[in-house]
C-alpha cells in the first residue's frame, strides 16, 4: 500500500471484529508516528492507549455521567471500543497534534487495522484527565478508536463523498 492507496482508502470505522489490536502493533505505529511533523520541534503530545480494564473503566465512568438509554440508538458517544486517548499539552499546538493523528491513522490503514477520531471525549476533560491521571497542564483532545474493522457491517460501508478540488483549491499565480 502506497500513501494515496492509505490516504484513499480510510475511512471512520465504526464497528469493529473481536480479535484485539496487540500492543506491539501500537508500538510500532507509534514509533513510526513520533516522526510526523510538529512546528519548531515542540511535539507537544502523548499518547494513552487503553485497554481490558482501563478501556472498561473509561465506558463505565462515561455511561455513569451520561445515563440515557436512548444513546444506545444515536449515540453521540460512541460505544464501540475507543482504544486511545491524545492527551494535549496546550491548546494551541492543536494542528500539530492533528498531524500525529492522521498519521497514526494512515500507519494502521497500512497495517490493515481501522480507526474513528473521536472528538466527542473532549467533552469528558475533566473526567478523563483524572481517571488517566493527567498531568495539570494535559488534557485529552480526542479519542480514537482503533481495531479490526468489521467490513461486513452496513456502518462500515456508507458512500464516502469529497468535493472537487476545484472547490477544494484556488490556484494563484500559476
Amino acid at each position: 500500500m502506497n500513501v494515496t492507496e492509505a490516504v484513499r482508502g480510510r475511512r471512520s470505522i465504526r464497528d469493529f471484529l473481536p480479535d484485539p489490536v496487540s500492543v506491539e502493533v501500537l508500538r510500532e505505529v507509534f514509533d513510526t508516528a513520533r516522526w510526523a511533523p510538529s512546528g519548531s520541534n515542540i511535539q507537544a503530545w502523548r499518547i494513552v492507549a487503553v485497554a481490558g480494564a482501563e478501556r472498561e473503566a473509561v465506558i463505565r465512568m462515561t455511561r455513569e455521567l451520561r445515563p440515557d438509554p436512548a444513546r444506545e440508538a444515536n449515540d453521540p458517544y460512541p460505544i464501540y471500543p475507543p482504544n486511545l486517548w491524545e492527551p494535549l499539552r496546550g491548546r494551541r499546538f492543536a494542528a500539530h497534534l492533528g498531524m500525529l493523528i492522521q498519521t497514526v491513522a494512515l500507519l494502521l490503514e497500512e497495517r490493515g487495522l481501522g480507526c474513528c477520531m473521536q472528538e466527542a471525549w473532549a467533552s469528558f476533560r475533566p473526567e478523563l484527565a483524572t481517571l488517566l491521571k493527567l498531568g495539570s497542564e494535559e488534557m485529552v483532545y480526542c479519542g480514537m478508536a482503533v481495531g479490526h474493522p468489521d467490513r461486513s457491517k452496513p456502518v462500515n460501508q456508507f458512500p464516502r463523498n469529497r468535493v472537487g478540488v476545484d472547490e477544494l483549491a484556488e490556484f494563484r499565480g500559476f
